[in-house]
């Protein structure tokens, strides 16, 4: 599983995740992350990309809008269907 850095802007700490799944909706790409580097048991979270910041550099946010989060998750689910993990929708 690929392993993903990131700064939080509010707080300044670095933050680690494990990308489970990408998929694109409607032109924007989303990644399914988790803290761990197994799924089982692990809080999974939905994140959009906003932007670069050069060519190894993404802006990403926490998805936290159920409508976008309900979108996603068949995705996500048809993705990951080989993988035995489930995806809860809000």
């Amino acid at each position: 599983m690929e392993k993903i850095e990131f700064l939080d802007p509010e707080g300044g700490e670095t933050l680690r995740f494990f990308v489970v799944e990408k998929t694109v909706l409607q032109g924007e790409e989303y990644l399914l992350v988790t803290e761990g580097e197994t799924e089982e048991d692990d809080t999974a979270y939905v994140l959009r990309k906003t932007g670069e910041e050069g060519p190894e550099e993404a802006l990403y946010e926490f998805v936290e809008d159920e409508k976008v989060l309900n979108a996603v998750a068949p995705l996500f689910s048809a993705l990951l269907e080989d993988a035995d993990t489930e995806v809860l929708q809000g």
